[in-house]
C-alpha cells in the first residue's frame, strides 16, 4: 500500500501529471476529435485552392480590391464546404436506434459510442463557430467591396443568397445559444428550438438554388449532394424507432411522493412490452398524451427480467413537465372511474452499462435520483447469483481461474514481437514448455533481499535494463518492510523511484504513439485532395505526398514488427499489406505519378491506406495485455461480474428512509443464500450508502432506525455518515486485486456512474489517476473503464431535512394505490400503515425466489 500511495502522489503531483493522465485515458476519443478537425481542414483547404485557382485566372491585377478578391472568396468557399461537412455528420450523431445497437457489439470497444451525445454536442458548436466565422467574413467581404464602388456587390447585399445566408446565420445562432442554456431554460422550450436545425437543413439547400443559378447565370455547388446521404439514413432510423420501438401501456402502479425535505418524486410502472428488452443504465421514451405531446427521456430502474418498467422522476421545477406528472398521479382515481391512463414507450435507447465487453468486476456509482440505473444493475447482479448454488459456484470459479492461469502463461509466451524475438534470440517457434531456469535464477537474484539478503549485492550482477523494465515492485514493499535499516530502506525506495521514472517515459511514448493513426489519416487525406486539384504546384505536391506517404508505410512496417504478436494472423496480413504498400511507393516513385492517381489505382490504394490506420488505431490504443484480459473475462462468464460494489450518494437522509428497505430486502435475499457467510457476501458483491444530510439530527436518527429496520445492510456497514473519497475507494479496491493477483492476473473493472456533471468529473479525477498509477506500477493487466451517464444541471439548495422515520410515512392522495416506495414519504402517524405498505417492497425478491422454486 506505501508503493501504491507514493505513486498516487507521484501521478497526482502538478497540472502536468493530471493532463498526461487525461491524454491516456482519452486517447481513443482524443484521436477521433482530431481526424474531424484535419478532415475539417484538408476539406476546407482544397475548396479554397480550387477558388483560389479560378480567381486568379479570371481576376485582373488591375482590378478593385484585388487582394481581397483573392484571399477572402476561397476563406468563403471553403468554410461553406467546412460547414457541409459538419452537417453531414450532425444527422449521423442523432441516430439513436443504431446507436444503441452498435453499443452492443464490438464496434463499441473501438469507437466511444457512449460519448456520442457529447461528440454531437462538439460538432455542433464547431458547427456554429464556422457558420458565425463564415457570415462576418461574407458580410465584411461584400460590403467592403460596395463602399470600393462596385455596384455588383451593393446589389449582392440585398440577393436572395444574402438574405436566405442571414436566415441561417440567425437559426445556428438561435439554436447554438438555446443549446448552450438548456440547463438554465425549460426542457420544451429547449426541444421546440432544437427541432428547428431541420429548418436550417432546408434554408442549407434552397442557399444554392437562388436566382442566378435557375437563372443559368452561375452554377452553384448543391448542397444537398453532402447531407442527403446522412439525412436519409437518419430519417430510416427515426422511421425504424417510430414503427418497431414504440409501444402503448397501462400503468400499473403510480405515486407522488414528497419528502418532508420538500423533494417531490414520481414513481411509474408501466407493464412491460414482451419486445421491450433493454440492459441496465439505458433509456426510454415516455410520452403521456394527457399532459403533452413530447417525449421525454428517462432512466430505466427496473431489473432487465422484471415485468415491469419502472422509473423514478424527480420533480425540478412548477412549470416542467415533471410537474405536471407529479400532479396527474396525485390526482388520479384508481377506483375506474376515469378513464386508465396510459403511456407511450420508445426504446431501449444509449448505451449500456456493460455494452459488449465483460468486466470482473463492477463499481455502481450514483448520486440523488441517479441511482435507478444502479438499482437495476443490481437486481440482475443479485437475480444472477441467486440462481446458482454457492458452493458449485466458488467451486466453478476455482477450476476457471486455474484455466484462466494456464491460458496466461501460454500467452505470454507467444506475446511478444517479432523484432522482440530476434533481440531476446527467440525461436520464432514457441514451445509449451520449456526450462525456466534462467528465469528463475534471475529472478532469486533480484529478490534476494525478501530472504535476508543486501539487495545492492546485486547491484553489479544485473543489468540495469533489466532492472527496470522488470522489477517487481510489490516484492520490493515486503523487502522494504523486513529491512533491518535505514540503509537498506533508503536504497529500496530508490530503486523504487527509478523503475517508476523509466515506466513514466514509457508512459508519455504511449500518449504519443495515438498521433500515427491521426498522421495516416492526414496523409490519405491530401493523397485523395492533391490528386484532384488540377493546379500548378504538381511536382512541389507530388514530392510532398512522395515523402509523407514512405514515412508512414514505413512507421506502420515498423510498428507490426516491433509491436504486434507474431503468432496472430492478423500480423501475417500486417506485414503482407505493408510489403504491398511499400512496393507500391517504389513504382509511384519510379513512374512519378503520385499526382496522377485515378480510378481502380486511387481506390485500391486508398482501401490498403484505410487498413493500416485501423489497424494502427487499435495498437496505439489498446496494450498487449487488454487481449489476454478479454480472453480471461470472456471465459470468465458464469454471471455478469464477479462482484458489484454498489455505491449510492445523497445529501437526503430522508430519501435514504424510503429506499433503504428496497435495498435491504435485495441485500437479504443475497445473504440468506450464501448462507449469511460474511466472506462470501464480500467476495460477490458490497454496498455503501454515504449520506451528507447537512442536519446531524437526522443523521442520528436514521443512524439509529436503520440498526432497526435494515440489520443486514447495517451488519455490513452499508451507512456512511460523511462524503466518499472516490480517490481512496478505487485505491482499496487495486490493492484488493494486486493481493489477489495469484489467482487473477489478469481483471477488468468498470465504474459507471450517473448523476451530477459536478460530481461525475471528481470520479474521472480519480480514475485517471488510478490507471495512470497501475501503468507506472506495470500492472495495466488489471484494467479501469470508466462509464459515466451524467445528467441534469445544478439545482439550487435544498432545506435542511427534517427526516423523522418514526412518523415517516407517505402523504397520498386518498384514490392512490400503495408503492413500496411511497410509504416513506410524508409524516403521519399511522405506523401501522407504514408497515403494510413496506411489505409490498418485497414483491420482486419473491418473484426472484419463485424463479429460483422452479
Amino acid at each position: 500500500s506505501s508503493i501504491l500511495q507514493q505513486t498516487r502522489r507521484h501521478a497526482n503531483s502538478g497540472r502536468f501529471h493530471k493532463l498526461l493522465s487525461a491524454l491516456y485515458n482519452d486517447r481513443r476519443c482524443n484521436v477521433l476529435v482530431a481526424v474531424h478537425i484535419l478532415c475539417t481542414i484538408v476539406i476546407w483547404a482544397h475548396y479554397g485552392l480550387i477558388k483560389n485557382h479560378s480567381q486568379r485566372s479570371i481576376i485582373s491585377t488591375e482590378a478593385v480590391g484585388y487582394w481581397r478578391q483573392r484571399i477572402l472568396p476561397p476563406i468563403i468557399y471553403g468554410s461553406k464546404h467546412a460547414l457541409l461537412f459538419q452537417m453531414a455528420l450532425l444527422p449521423l450523431s442523432m441516430c439513436r436506434h443504431t446507436i444503441a445497437i452498435a453499443s452492443s457489439t464490438a464496434i463499441n470497444d473501438f469507437i466511444p459510442l457512449g460519448r456520442m451525445n457529447r461528440f454531437h454536442i462538439y460538432v455542433a458548436y464547431f458547427f456554429v463557430a464556422i457558420t458565425v466565422i463564415d457570415a462576418v467574413i461574407f458580410d465584411i467581404y461584400f460590403r467592403s467591396m460596395c463602399n470600393l464602388g462596385d455596384q455588383s456587390f451593393c446589389a449582392g447585399l440585398q440577393s436572395e443568397i444574402m438574405k436566405t445566408g442571414y436566415f441561417i446565420s440567425g437559426t445556428c445562432a438561435t439554436v447554438g445559444i438555446t443549446s448552450f442554456l438548456r440547463h438554465r431554460i425549460r426542457y420544451e422550450t429547449f426541444y421546440l428550438v432544437h427541432q428547428s436545425i431541420f429548418i436550417l437543413y432546408v434554408l442549407v439547400v434552397a442557399h444554392t438554388f437562388d436566382r442566378a443559378h435557375r437563372s443559368g447565370e452561375k452554377s452553384r455547388r448543391q448542397a444537398f449532394h453532402w447531407v442527403t446521404g446522412s439525412l436519409l439514413y437518419y430519417v430510416c432510423d427515426r422511421l425504424s424507432m417510430h414503427l418497431s420501438k414504440r409501444y402503448t401501456v397501462p400503468v400499473t402502479d403510480s405515486a407522488a411522493l414528497t419528502s418532508s425535505g420538500g423533494t417531490r418524486t414520481s414513481t411509474l410502472k408501466l407493464k412491460r412490452p414482451p419486445l421491450f428488452n433493454f440492459l441496465p443504465g439505458q433509456y426510454a421514451l415516455l410520452r403521456c398524451r394527457k399532459i403533452d405531446s413530447h417525449w421525454h427521456p428517462f432512466t430505466i430502474a427496473s431489473g432487465p427480467e422484471s415485468t415491469m418498467l419502472e422509473f423514478h422522476i424527480e420533480v425540478f421545477e412548477d412549470i416542467s413537465w415533471t410537474n405536471r406528472l407529479w400532479w396527474r398521479f396525485r390526482d388520479y382515481d384508481w377506483s375506474g372511474e376515469q378513464d386508465p391512463l396510459e403511456f407511450e414507450v420508445k426504446g431501449p435507447y444509449g448505451e449500456p452499462m456493460c455494452g459488449h465487453t465483460k468486466y470482473s468486476h463492477m463499481i455502481s456509482v450514483g448520486s440523488g435520483t441517479g441511482i435507478v440505473s444502479s438499482l437495476s444493475l443490481l437486481k440482475q447482479h443479485v437475480r444472477a447469483l441467486v440462481q446458482t448454488e454457492p458452493h458449485l459456484y466458488f467451486k466453478e470459479e476455482n477450476k476457471i481461474l486455474a484455466n484462466i492461469t494456464e491460458i496466461h502463461k501460454a500467452q505470454d509466451r507467444r506475446s511478444d514481437s517479432f523484432l522482440e524475438a530476434l533481440w531476446q534470440k527467440k525461436p520464432m517457434h514457441v514451445r509449451e514448455v520449456g526450462d525456466n531456469t534462467a528465469i528463475l535464477g534471475s529472478s532469486k537474484k533480484m529478490f534476494g533481499s525478501l530472504h535476508g539478503y543486501d539487495p545492492r549485492v546485486f547491484e553489479e550482477e544485473e543489468d540495469d535494463d533489466y532492472l527496470y523494465e522488470d522489477l517487481y515492485l510489490f516484492a520490493l514493499e515486503t523487502s522494504f518492510i523486513e529491512a533491518n535499516n535505514d540503509d537498506d530502506r533508503e536504497y529500496l525506495l530508490g530503486l523504487i523511484e527509478k523503475c517508476v521514472r523509466k515506466r513514466e517515459m514509457t508512459f508519455v511514448f504511449r500518449i504519443l504513439l495515438p498521433v500515427l493513426p491521426v498522421y495516416g489519416v492526414t496523409v490519405l487525406a491530401l493523397t485523395l485532395s492533391w490528386n484532384n486539384l488540377g493546379t500548378d504546384n504538381a511536382i512541389v505536391m507530388g514530392n510532398s505526398l512522395m515523402g509523407l506517404n514512405i514515412s508512414f508505410h514505413s512507421l506502420f512496417a515498423l510498428m507490426v514488427l516491433g509491436k504486434h504478436d507474431r503468432s496472430t494472423l492478423l500480423t501475417l496480413v500486417d506485414i503482407t499489406v505493408g510489403g504491398i504498400v511499400l512496393s507500391i511507393d517504389a513504382v509511384f516513385t519510379k513512374m512519378n505519378t503520385w499526382m496522377d492517381l485515378k480510378g481502380s489505382g486511387i481506390f485500391t490504394f486508398s482501401l490498403l491506406h484505410i487498413y493500416m490506420i485501423v489497424r494502427l488505431f487499435i495498437t496505439t490504443t489498446s496494450s498487449k495485455k487488454e487481449r489476454n484480459r478479454k480472453v480471461a473475462v470472456a471465459i470468465d462468464d458464469n454471471v455478469l461480474s464477479r462482484k458489484l460494489h454498489f455505491i449510492w450518494v445523497t445529501r437526503s437522509a430522508q430519501m435514504v428512509s424510503e429506499l433503504a428497505p428496497v435495498l435491504e430486502n435485495i441485500w437479504k435475499v443475497l445473504v440468506e443464500k450464501l448462507d449469511n457467510d460474511e466472506d462470501l457476501v464480500k467476495r460477490v458483491g458490497e454496498i455503501s450508502i454515504f449520506i451528507t444530510d447537512p442536519n446531524k439530527a437526522a443523521q442520528k436518527k436514521l443512524a439509529d432506525d436503520m440498526q432497526i429496520e435494515c440489520p443486514f445492510l447495517s451488519r455490513c456497514n452499508a451507512f456512511i455518515f460523511s462524503r466518499p473519497n472516490f480517490g481512496d475507494i478505487l485505491e482499496r479496491h487495486t490493492l484488493n486485486l494486486l493481493e489477489n493477483e495469484k489467482t487473477r492476473k489478469h481483471t477488468n473493472t468498470l465504474i459507471s456512474f450517473c448523476g451530477s456533471p459536478a460530481l461525475s468529473s471528481i470520479i474521472n479525477t480519480s480514475y485517471r489517476e488510478m490507471k495512470r498509477v497501475l501503468f507506472l506500477l506495470g500492472k495495466s493487466s488489471h484494467n479501469f473503464v470508466y462509464n459515466p451517464m451524467a445528467h441534469g444541471a445544478s439545482k439550487a439548495a435544498q432545506k435542511t431535512s427534517t427526516y423523522n422515520y418514526v412518523s415517516a410515512v407517505s402523504s397520498r392522495s386518498r384514490h392512490s394505490r400503495p408503492s413500496c416506495v411511497s410509504a416513506y414519504q410524508e409524516q403521519q402517524d399511522d405506523l401501522g400503515i407504514l408497515k403494510s405498505d413496506r411489505n409490498e417492497c418485497t414483491i420482486e425478491v419473491d418473484m426472484i425466489k419463485m424463479d429460483i422454486d422452479k
